[in-house]
């Protein structure tokens, strides 16, 4: 994501990577985004109204989704879409790798818990 992503977008993404891997870090997100720790904290505070992200501090601290939450309102990639999708973008321009990185964060299905 680059870091001209409008405020929308950054938190839609967030979103997004929360649901799909269940846990994310503060500082993976400031790196991706190029934003400040109280950025990224304002955006979990933001989007916990609409949906049951929250933080949790220490050494296996995050950004979490709640256990049980299900989201039915997207459609999932198959496993051979996201496949494909990720080898296309080993050829395409940086500009639009992002965008598939996006398809794919967006769209593909959510990671079990380890």
């Amino acid at each position: 994501m680059k870091a001209s992503s409008s405020i929308f977008e950054r938190r839609i993404e967030i979103l997004f990577m929360v649901i799909k891997y269940r846990k994310i870090t503060v500082p993976e997100k400031c790196c991706s985004f190029k934003v400040s720790k109280n950025t990224v904290y304002n955006d979990i505070s933001f989007l916990s109204r609409y949906a049951p992200i929250y933080t949790k501090q220490g050494k296996n601290g995050g950004i979490y989704l709640l256990d049980g939450y299900s989201n039915d309102l997207f459609v999932y990639l198959s496993k051979n879409e996201e496949k494909l999708l990720s080898e296309l973008m080993g050829n395409v321009e940086q500009s639009k790798k992002i965008v598939l990185q996006g398809i794919i964060n967006r769209y593909s299905m959510p990671r079990e818990k380890i």
